[in-house]
């Protein structure tokens, strides 16, 4: 069992609705597969969340399956795996305490909700 999460750079300041976040989300997963061979380089925001978490759970083994691979433009997906993903409610809770300053949103994939986003 994984735990999923994705971050991206809003398109327009403000929280969105766990509808919008959703739809956001899904158009995100869509266009992901076109662009597949040809990943963008990251946004600047998207490059320190990967950093801070990085510096965050720094251990010789980390909890998710791939990091740096998942950056794509202005969007991030994180699967934490390993022994059922014990870890992900921790580096979710680690991102949502970020994202405001970072100016991301974090997304749940299974919970369909927002977790945190940029206040403006």
């Amino acid at each position: 069992m994984t735990y999923d999460i994705a971050v991206w750079v809003p398109s327009r300041p403000g929280r969105p609705s766990d509808r919008e976040a959703t739809a956001d989300f899904e158009r995100r997963v869509e266009a992901s597969e076109e662009r597949y061979l040809a990943r963008r380089p990251p946004a600047p925001q998207l490059a320190r969340v990967a950093d801070l978490l990085e510096a965050r759970f720094d251990g010789p083994e980390p909890p998710w399956e791939e990091l740096r691979g998942e950056l794509d433009g202005d969007s991030l997906y994180v699967t934490i795996g390993g022994l059922g993903g014990h870890e992900g409610p921790e580096v979710e809770r680690y991102l949502s305490q970020i994202a405001a300053d970072v100016g991301v949103v974090v997304y749940s994939p299974l919970g369909e909700s927002v977790v945190a986003a940029p206040l403006t």
